[in-house]
């Protein structure tokens, strides 16, 4: 089965495939692998703690900077973009993309704060590049049907100058139509507390409506967590032009 073909059944499934990928993202223990833990405790069925957007407001992103990108996410050293996107292969990523690839990668880094007060900063790495489709190669890739962008986000630590990779946050994917958009930023939590906020957008399948949603986590004691989750989609209604 080709990459295209199963993402096509994943991507076709609108509302489904951006809450499925998200939760199986950041759902996934790595205990075995020696990563921390994401999953939340969970009260009949529902992680503990979760606020949703209708009981909360949205948190309001803050920026911080770092010697090592621009206000952009640019990196200030090109060299640094091989070492941030190995991060990404000691991660488990659901979706069958595999592992990060060189053909047109863009690395890009939003510096933040000490989010578990241990005295090593965290930042936001997104790494993108071209999934090439039906056995093509970088090199063969003639047009936008050769191959489909995907985007991997994850939770980084730097100690001194080492990075280390700390969890996964969000896959994005554009193709068939159907682009499901992965946003991430810093945010200002409650009692001055800062987290890490992670918005999606899609299109529907059966209504062609478009669909968003947020979702607000900590990083405490090793551990990711789910604390917040909102709906942004806009009113919507079936149009009698879809075929």
């Amino acid at each position: 089965m080709s990459n295209r073909g199963s993402a096509s059944r994943r991507v076709s499934s609108g509302y489904l495939v951006a809450v499925a990928v998200l939760s199986l993202v950041l759902g996934h223990s790595a205990a075995a692998q020696g990563h921390p833990s994401s999953e939340p405790a969970k009260t009949n069925g529902r992680p503990a703690s979760v606020t949703t957007g209708k009981r909360a407001a949205k948190p309001k992103a803050v920026r911080f900077s770092c010697p090592d990108a621009f206000d952009d996410g640019t990196l200030t050293d090109s060299r640094l973009a091989d070492l941030l996107a190995a991060q990404a292969n000691g991660l488990h990523w659901e979706g069958g993309y595999g592992l990060p690839d060189s053909c047109h990668r863009e690395v890009r880094l939003v510096c933040g704060p000490d989010l578990d007060h241990d005295g090593d900063p965290e930042a936001i790495v997104q790494v993108g590049w071209w999934q090439a489709l039906d056995g093509h190669t970088c090199a063969s890739l003639q047009s936008s049907a050769d191959y489909w962008p995907v985007s991997y986000t994850f939770l980084v630590t730097k100690h001194e100058s080492a990075w280390r990779a700390v969890a996964p946050l969000a896959v994005g994917l554009f193709g068939d139509q159907r682009d499901l958009r992965r946003a991430t930023d810093f945010v200002r939590l409650a009692k001055r507390e800062l987290g890490i906020l992670v918005s999606w957008s899609n299109v529907a399948s059966e209504s062609g409506c478009q669909i968003a949603g947020y979702e607000v986590f900590t990083f405490q004691a090793g551990t990711v967590r789910r604390v917040q989750t909102g709906d942004e989609s806009p009113p919507c209604s079936s149009c009698c032009d879809r075929p």
